[in-house]
């Protein structure tokens, strides 16, 4: 996909939120079927792209998260530093 095509990116993502909302309303566990989807869109992606393409996407995806949990971390520990250093004043 063209990583430039803002608008079919939130079209799919919106159609896959829909899909997942839709059998969570019918009793399937969300942990199935968000794994659910990972696995076909990964072996999906493996089939067209093959195991190293898909492994560096990964990469990047595990990197952005991990940068993002730390930068959230920090600001939950400069949230408590505040709020700790205005109960003392």
């Amino acid at each position: 996909m063209d990583p430039n095509d803002a608008d079919l990116r939130a079209k799919l993502s919106e159609a896959w939120q829909k899909a997942a909302r839709d059998l969570m309303d019918a009793g399937a566990p969300a942990k199935n079927v968000f794994e659910s989807l990972l696995a076909v869109g990964l072996a999906g992606h493996v089939e067209l792209y093959g195991k190293r393409a898909t492994a560096q996407i990964l990469l990047g995806l595990v990197e952005t998260i991990d940068r993002e949990a730390g930068e959230e971390a920090a600001a939950i520990r400069e949230a408590s530093a505040e709020a700790a250093r205005s109960t003392r004043n």
